[in-house]
């Protein structure tokens, strides 16, 4: 199964088009037991998910799942206990190791404590911690810097159907001649792909002509957005994972059955790619709300 489950919802209200908030433990429980059933088998989390990790150690996820989960951004203060922040979250989780540990910020492994930063990375997955590491990208500039560096073996990266940088800039080519594995994120752009264009609010109210191209599209492919959007970075074969994120068993639901469309050529949305940051990069959208 490439679908990997987000669970960011688990620990915060997160996303800009949320409307239920933070998903209780409950709900979490029946998540997690649909998911699996479905073949769902990793789990994709963070020590600054709020209390996600405590949430999945509680349900015991990590017996079931394979987990990633990710350090914070490692100032300099923050630098010199990696170790003590990646040991918290594996008592969060109840675990002794997990698959993936990744950087929240591939910034960390550019500035002056890098070399460190790796050193404690790789003594992690040396003592069987941790199976594979890594980064998560925001940006093609940063990530392709960091890959000049370092041996990396896991990466997490936006991408979607507006936001096709880290595609156009060669970056999931060389992942794939590396054999460093590539989970997608931000599939959906938090909503915005399967939103109403009418209900645009904010910033992105400017957008609702680009929403509606992609609906537009979508329709004369005889696919719903979810379809569509779920397809575009399914198919691409240097993803090896697609992580998504739900606040209910019924979204989930909604999106195993949108996974059953037809495959389509990375083409069919080439001309709504956009390197609008404003709109492709949702750390920007509270700044400019």
């Amino acid at each position: 199964m490439k679908l990997a489950l987000g669970t960011v919802q688990f620990g915060l209200a997160y996303g800009a088009f949320n409307r239920n908030g933070q998903v209780t433990e409950s709900e979490t429980a029946n998540i997690l037991e649909r998911a699996k059933a479905a073949g769902i088998n990793l789990l994709d989390t963070a020590h600054a998910y709020g209390n996600s990790e405590s949430v999945l150690g509680s349900l015991d996820a990590a017996s079931r799942f394979r987990v990633v989960t990710k350090l914070p951004a490692l100032n300099d203060d923050l630098a010199n206990r990696a170790t003590e922040l990646f040991s918290e979250s594996l008592r969060r989780l109840r675990v002794q190791r997990v698959y993936g540990l990744l950087l929240h910020r591939a910034a960390d492994l550019l500035g002056p404590n890098a070399d460190d930063i790796w050193k404690k990375l790789q003594d992690q997955r040396e003592r069987g911690f941790v199976q594979r590491i890594g980064f998560s990208a925001y940006g093609p500039t940063e990530a392709l810097e960091v890959l000049r560096r370092y041996p990396v073996e896991l990466i997490q990266l936006p991408l979607n159907v507006f936001d096709t940088r880290h595609i156009d800039s060669g970056l999931l080519e060389i992942c794939k001649s590396r054999g460093i594995e590539v989970h997608a994120r931000s599939i959906f752009l938090q909503g915005f792909a399967i939103g109403n264009p009418a209900e645009l609010v904010g910033h992105l109210a400017k957008y609702r002509d680009v929403l509606e191209r992609f609906q537009a599209r979508c329709r004369d492919l005889k696919l719903t957005p979810m379809q569509a959007a779920l397809r575009f970075a399914l198919d691409l074969p240097q993803v090896d994972q697609v992580v998504i994120g739900v606040e209910s068993c019924k979204q989930l639901e909604e999106i195993l059955t949108a996974t059953r469309a037809e495959p389509l050529p990375t083409s069919a949305f080439k001309d709504l790619n956009s390197d609008d940051l404003a709109l492709v990069d949702p750390s920007l959208w509270a700044a400019k709300a």
